[in-house]
């Protein structure tokens, strides 16, 4: 029988964590003239299920990062 390397395909998908998320996004019309357009959404990372609302899409890295570190936490 053939000995395993440290690195075989079972070692390595051991180790490997996967967290996936729903991201939805979609654009408000301004109110009028005067106000830009909005892009506003939401996160959802599966396994909880619990919706993560923004209003900028920029948040979405910060959003994704907080889950990430909150997950890492003992």
């Amino acid at each position: 029988m053939p000995e395993s390397s440290p690195n075989s395909a079972d070692e390595i998908a051991s180790e490997v964590i996967i967290i996936s998320f729903i991201v939805r996004v979609w654009r408000e019309e301004p109110s009028s003239k005067e106000h830009e357009e909005v892009w506003r959404g939401h996160i959802t990372p599966i396994r909880e299920g619990t919706r993560h609302y923004f209003s900028n899409i920029n948040e979405i890295p910060a959003l994704i990062e907080a889950h990430l570190r909150a997950q890492s936490s003992p």
